[in-house]
């Protein structure tokens, strides 16, 4: 009985973060594919959105510490969530984190200066070795990818396309 009632009340709390989504077709090939996504989802058509080709040659490295301009990550990374769920849409497996009224683990400083609080992270996959990741490293595609969501710290959301139209989503 205590088995089923953890997994029914896990269930709404699934149940209760899918709602929040937006529904959204598309495909990583043919007429809903990456070569389209900028006619489907006209939000989505500056030069710097999905898909993206990291090219190694100039990225900027970013230290990670302490010091002023680097890149820091809270200690609430070693926290565990009150309630974690996931959710398998076909296409990604996303893990769902509820911390309750605590502060949630967050990403400071680096080039925007802002804090950005965790939201999700996605786990995209393909059919074979070569295809399954949205974006590519020089121009080279991986059979996996993970997405980390973050949204700009004390602002709330009720999705992240609410909040990418805010320019508050990393």
């Amino acid at each position: 009985i205590v088995a089923a009632v953890m997994f029914m009340a896990s269930y709404w709390v699934c149940a209760g973060q899918r709602n929040k989504l937006i529904q959204i077709e598309y495909s990583y090939t043919g007429s809903k594919g990456p070569a389209h996504w900028r006619e489907l989802f006209p939000n989505s058509a500056g030069p710097c959105q999905s898909p993206i080709n990291i090219v190694l040659d100039d990225a900027i490295a970013m230290h990670v510490g302490g010091a002023d301009g680097e890149l820091r990550f809270s200690e609430e990374y070693s926290r565990t969530p009150k309630q974690m769920c996931i959710h398998n849409d076909g296409n990604s497996v996303t893990l769902y984190v509820d911390f309750g009224n605590d502060p949630r683990p967050a990403v400071m400083r680096g080039p925007r200066g802002e804090k950005f609080e965790f939201a999700n992270a996605s786990f995209r996959w393909g059919p074979n070795d070569q295809e399954g990741s949205e974006h590519t490293i020089n121009y080279q595609n991986y059979a996996m990818e993970l997405q980390a969501i973050y949204i700009k710290g004390s602002r709330r959301y009720c999705n992240c396309s609410q909040a990418a139209e805010d320019n508050a989503m990393l």
